[in-house]
This record gives structure tokens, sequence and C-alpha cells, in this order.
């Protein structure tokens, strides 16, 4: 990446982290897991900017770090596979949809935060659940949601149960819509001032 590109990846980190950090309060309205608007944001990175799979892959793991100093989260390490996941998968959606086009559609653009955002959710409350189980020692146990798995009365399926139907829905449908306007309103501003080139006739 060009020295301009690394500088927005920084600016759409940052950013993501800022959003994630003032959505904690949906942990209480869940009481283990939080919405995730910022997948919409973090996105942002493998659909505007041109990078290469170990590119993504370690922004991707600077994103799962930012994230996880952000969450509040009863197990934060699982915002390191997650959010990891969430964006290379969007790195490898956006290469296989654009072809050879660097403009995607919005409905390719929602396509594929919406495959990226369940990818991040899957990847969230396997390790979460089991991580709170396992290493209570890195789980934040003043959360009730953390007590009732370590008591057994909180089951995987509950929990996935609960996190699907309480954040997993409302989170996919704003990231369906958000997306594709960041994407269709930050494009050409971008393109203006170098940070990203835009495809003849676009």
């Amino acid at each position: 990446m060009r020295s301009r590109e690394i500088a927005l990846c920084g600016m759409f980190l940052a950013l993501a982290g800022v959003v994630h950090f003032l959505l904690r309060f949906t942990v209480v309205l869940t009481g283990g897991i939080q919405m995730a608007v910022s997948i919409a944001i973090y996105c942002l990175i493998a659909l505007l900017i041109p990078m290469s799979l170990a590119e993504a892959s370690l922004v991707g793991l600077v994103n799962g770090i930012v994230l996880m100093v952000a969450t509040a989260a009863p197990f934060p390490l699982a915002n390191i596979p997650s959010h990891f996941s969430g964006l290379v998968s969007a790195k490898l959606l956006t290469d296989a949809f654009k072809g050879n086009e660097r403009k995607l559609s919005p409905l390719k653009v929602s396509l594929i935060v919406g495959i990226a955002t369940t990818a991040s959710f899957l990847l969230f409350i396997i390790p979460a659940y089991y991580g709170i189980l396992y290493l209570p020692s890195f789980a934040n146990t003043a959360i009730p949601v953390a007590r009732g798995i370590l008591a057994g009365a909180v089951t995987f399926f509950a929990y996935a149960s609960a996190s699907f139907s309480i954040i997993y829905i409302p989170t996919v449908i704003a990231n369906l819509i958000i997306s594709p306007v960041l994407y269709e309103a930050l494009r050409p501003g971008l393109a203006r001032y170098g940070f990203i080139t835009e495809p003849k006739g676009a």
C-alpha cells in the first residue's frame, strides 16, 4: 500500500474503534455482545483500498486489537478473530465481486458487508462463549451472562440464540443500509484527493 492508503487505513481503523466504543452501552441490553456498526466502517478499507491478502491480514489483526480495546463485551479477546475475519472476508469478497471494475454496485457492497458481518458474528460468539467457560481469568465476570456461563446456567445455544435475535439481526440490517451509503459518499472525494484511484469513466 502507498503511504496515503496506509494513512486512510489508519483513519478508518480509528473511526471504527470510536464507533465500537460508543456502542458499548448495547452490552447492557444483551448481557454479553454489543452491536457492531463498526464493521460497516472497517469494511470500507477492503472496499476502497487495494491491498494484498497479507496486507489485509495484518490490517485485520490490528483491527481486532483496536476493537478489543474498545469493547465492553465479557470476553474481549474474541474481538480479535471476529474482526480479523470480518475484514479479511470483505477483502476476499471484494476481489471476487469487482472483477475488472474498481467500482462496486450498492448491492454488491451490501452483500460483501452482510457476509463479513455474519463471519464476524460467528467468530465472536463461539470464542466468547468458550473463552468465558475455559479462560475465565480473561473474562469480565461482572457481566451477568459471564457468571451464568460459568455457573452452567447459560448454554451455548441460549447465548447464540439471544445474540442472534437481539444483536446480529439489527446489526446486519444497519450495516446493509449504511455500507453502500458510506461507499458512494466517500469514494469520489477520496479519489479526488488521490487517496484511491478511480476507474476511467466512473
